[in-house]
């Protein structure tokens, strides 16, 4: 018995569910010819700001994103030319970084992301 309650106080710290993702990320992800620099702010329960390279409006796409359970999260965005982009990984269980893979319509390759921590001030 003490053995089943050790267990399940461990796993209670381990997998938070109803942990949200929301905040800043920052990573790469990359195709067979290129890595890009990507910065994405997931926001609500399911919308996000994603900026490819520099982070300035010129680069800023928007999009959606699901959380599937504790580890999975699928994310998609549409290109300025209308082509979609699909994300989708696995979260560390302390839900600080997410790794996985990326298709697009011309090309496929894998992304990393981890969370960062931003202190945000109102002056």
């Amino acid at each position: 018995m003490k053995t089943l309650l050790l267990g399940l106080v461990l796993m209670s710290f381990t997998f938070k569910s109803g942990e949200s993702v929301d905040g800043v990320w920052s990573g790469i992800y990359e195709s067979e010819n290129a890595v890009t620099n990507m910065v994405i702010r997931f926001e609500d329960e399911s919308k996000f700001h994603c900026y490819k390279g520099a982070v300035n409006e010129d680069n800023k796409l928007e999009g959606t994103y699901v959380l599937q359970g504790d580890t999975a999260l699928i994310f998609t965005y549409r290109t300025p030319e209308g082509k979609m982009i699909n994300f989708k990984g696995q979260l560390g269980p302390k839900k600080t970084y997410v790794n996985g893979v990326w298709v697009g319509p011309d090309s496929k390759g894998k992304f990393f992301l981890r969370k960062q921590k931003v202190e945000e001030r109102f002056g």
